[in-house]
């Protein structure tokens, strides 16, 4: 079995083609959140033959901080928390869903992904909870994934309630 880290490494590099969309598409409030993401638990499960292969995952649980003061909050200051699981669908494509727990409510992002230079990939957000009810945009990540730590950007439009 591959160890974890190079394992996920592998499964987010081997990401297939983007399905992101634009970010504020027909919305009519449009929010850009910056946060660290902490990874407090992740599970490997390799479940074919040993390294990367089809239905290969990694579960995990984050911890999100403002990367800068936001949401009422300062830098530093614990905002929320995601769970998430990026799985292998092929040699070549990679899937993530998950869901974010932020002040006032729930972001959904599931979809393809590209990594880029550098290792950024983004993913589509398709729905929401509370505040972020309807919402639409993109999740980019950005490394490094050094200590269990990256930079979520949240891209987030929802409209505007009557």
């Amino acid at each position: 079995m591959a160890r974890p880290g190079r394992l996920a490494a592998s499964i987010a590099l081997a990401a297939g083609a983007a399905l992101v969309g634009p970010a504020t598409s027909g919305a009519d409030s449009v929010y850009v959140l910056r946060l660290v993401s902490i990874t407090v638990s992740g599970t490997l499960t390799d479940t074919g033959k040993p390294g990367p292969s089809r239905g290969d995952h990694f579960d995990m649980k984050d911890t999100l901080v403002n990367a800068v003061r936001q949401l009422g909050k300062p830098k530093g200051a614990r905002v929320g928390s995601d769970r998430a699981r990026l799985e292998l669908v092929s040699a070549t494509k990679s899937e993530i869903s998950g869901i974010a727990r932020l002040p006032g409510g729930t972001v959904t992002f599931e979809g393809g992904f590209t990594v880029r230079a550098g290792g950024t990939f983004a993913v589509p957000i398709v729905g929401g909870t509370g505040r972020w009810a309807k919402a639409r945009g993109t999740l980019t990540v950005y490394p490094p994934f050094a200590q269990n730590r990256t930079i979520n950007v949240f891209r987030i439009g929802v409209p505007l309630t009557a």
